[in-house]
C-alpha cells in the first residue's frame, strides 16, 4: 500500500544538487509509517539555494529511496503559497492521489487542500495537528492578524471532519480543534531510553555549583514568537536588582540582529551568547553544559526542544501556551510575554528548587521514550492502514 502525504513544505535544492528540507520533514520523519505501509509518496515545494533561505536548511540531504520518495513542484517564491496551493503543485498531487491508498497531511502545510482531495478520490486521510493556526499567524505580523480568524476556522473544520486525527499534545490542541473521527495524543519527539547516571550527574551538578548560572533557548532567531527577547529583558531587570551571575546561551539559526541590538541597548549584551546552528548530534552536549532551560515562546504546540531539554535532567521555565504547561510544573510556568515573571522566577530559584524541577523533568520525560511512544502509534496507525485496506477492495 501507499500512503501519499500532502504537503505545501519547501525543500532547498543547493547549487550542488542537494535537497535539503527546511524543518522537521526530512526522511526519518516519513520513517513511522513504513511498519504500516509500503511506500510513502511526499508531495511539497522545491526552491533553489539563495543567500536569504540558505540558514533554513535543516538536517541532512534527503533523496528518494525505494520506500520514501519525494515529487516536489517548483515553488514561485511567493509567500502566500504556504496557504494557496500552486497550480503545478495540484496537478503533481492530482497525478499521486490515483495511485495512493490513503493520505496524511500536517495541519500546518495545506490541511484543507489535502482533505479536499483525499474526499474526491474517496481515500481515508489522516491530519496531523502540530500546531495552532491562530496562535502561529497572530503572533506572526499584522497581515498574520488579518488570516488568523479565517485559518483557525478552517483548521477546526478540516479536524472535526477528518476520519483520522492525530495530536502532538494531550490537552491543548485537543479542545482547540475537536475531532469526531478516531483520533489520539501523541507527541512526534521521540526519546531514547532515560540513563539515570544522567540525573546523577545532573543533581551533582547543581550541588556543587559555582559562578554563572547557564541559561539557554533553541530556537530560530529570526522569529519573535520564539520569545528570545523577554529572556533577554529579563536579564536586564535581574541586573538592576544587582543579580549579574547570568548568562544566556542562544542555540538557533537566522539572522540575530534584533536580539543583539536590544542586549546592546538594554546593557546586557556581554551576557548574551549565540551559540548557532548546532548538530542534532550536539544538541545533548549543549544541553548539559546549561544550568536552566527556558522556552519563552509566544507560538508552540509541543516544543521538542524543551522534552530533550527535560530528558537531560534540566530545570525549565516555561509560558503558558501550547503544550508547555502539559509538560512542567505549574509554579514553573510564566504568562506569556513577562520578563518581570521570568526575572522574579530566575531571582527566588534555589539550589533545592532546582534539584527538585531536575528530578521531575527527568521522570516526566520518560513518557517521551521511543518504546512507549510505539505502543500508541501501533494502535493507532495499524487502524488507518486497516482502513486503507478496506477501502482498497
Amino acid at each position: 500500500m501507499n500512503l501519499l502525504y500532502i504537503s505545501r513544505h519547501t525543500f532547498i535544492l543547493t547549487a550542488g544538487g542537494e535537497i535539503y528540507s527546511t524543518g522537521m520533514m526530512g526522511s526519518s520523519y516519513f520513517e513511522k509509517y513504513l511498519p504500516y505501509f509500503d511506500t510513502v509518496t511526499v508531495t511539497g515545494y522545491l526552491c533553489r539555494e539563495t543567500a536569504s533561505n540558505a540558514a533554513k536548511k535543516a538536517g541532512s540531504p534527503i533523496r528518494s529511496t525505494d520506500r520514501i520518495r519525494y515529487r516536489l513542484a517548483p515553488s514561485d517564491g511567493r509567500a502566500y503559497r504556504l496557504l494557496v496551493t500552486s497550480r503545478a503543485l495540484k496537478d503533481l498531487t492530482e497525478s499521486e492521489i490515483r495511485n495512493a491508498d490513503a493520505v496524511a497531511c500536517k495541519s500546518a502545510s495545506g490541511p484543507d487542500f489535502a482533505a479536499s482531495s483525499a474526499r474526491k478520490y474517496h481515500k481515508p486521510y489522516l491530519v496531523e495537528v502540530v500546531g495552532c493556526a491562530w496562535d502561529s499567524l497572530w503572533n506572526h505580523s499584522m497581515k498574520g492578524r488579518l488570516l488568523a480568524l479565517p485559518s483557525y476556522l478552517s483548521l477546526r473544520s478540516v479536524v472535526q471532519d477528518a476520519p483520522f486525527v492525530l495530536y502532538v499534545t494531550n490537552v491543548f490542541l485537543q479542545q482547540r480543534y475537536p475531532a469526531r473521527g478516531q483520533w489520539a495524543g501523541i507527541s512526534d519527539v521521540e526519546l531514547q531510553n532515560a540513563d539515570q547516571m544522567v540525573l546523577d550527574g545532573r543533581i551533582e551538578k547543581i550541588r556543587n555549583h559555582r559562578g554563572s548560572i547557564r541559561l539557554g533557548t533553541a530556537g530560530a532567531l529570526h522569529v519573535a514568537y520564539k520569545g528570545q527577547q523577554y529572556v533577554i529583558r529579563a536579564l536586564a531587570l535581574l541586573r538592576a536588582r544587582g543579580r549579574d551571575d547570568f548568562e544566556y546561551h542562544l542555540a538557533g539559526g537566522g539572522d540575530h540582529t534584533r536580539l543583539s541590538e536590544l542586549a546592546e541597548r538594554l546593557g546586557v549584551a556581554d551576557q548574551v551568547i549565540f551559540d548557532g546552528v548546532l548538530p542534532h548530534d550536539q544538541m545533548f552536549d549543549w544541553l548539559d553544559s546549561l544550568d536552566i532551560y527556558l522556552q519563552p515562546s509566544l507560538v508552540e504546540g509541543m516544543p521538542r526542544a524543551l522534552i530533550e531539554a527535560m530528558s537531560r535532567g534540566l530545570p525549565a521555565f516555561g509560558s503558558d501556551l501550547g503544550g508547555i504547561p502539559e509538560l512542567l510544573d505549574r509554579d514553573t510556568v510564566f504568562p506569556r510575554g513577562r520578563a518581570d515573571k521570568i526575572s522574579g522566577m530566575l531571582d527566588k530559584m534555589s539550589g533545592d528548587d532546582m534539584v527538585r524541577m531536575a528530578a521531575r523533568n527527568f521522570e516526566h520525560a520518560k513518557r517521551f521514550q521511543k518504546e512507549e511512544l510505539e505502543k500508541q502509534r501501533k494502535a493507532f496507525y495499524s487502524a488507518f492502514a486497516e482502513e486503507a485496506r478496506r477501502s482498497k477492495k
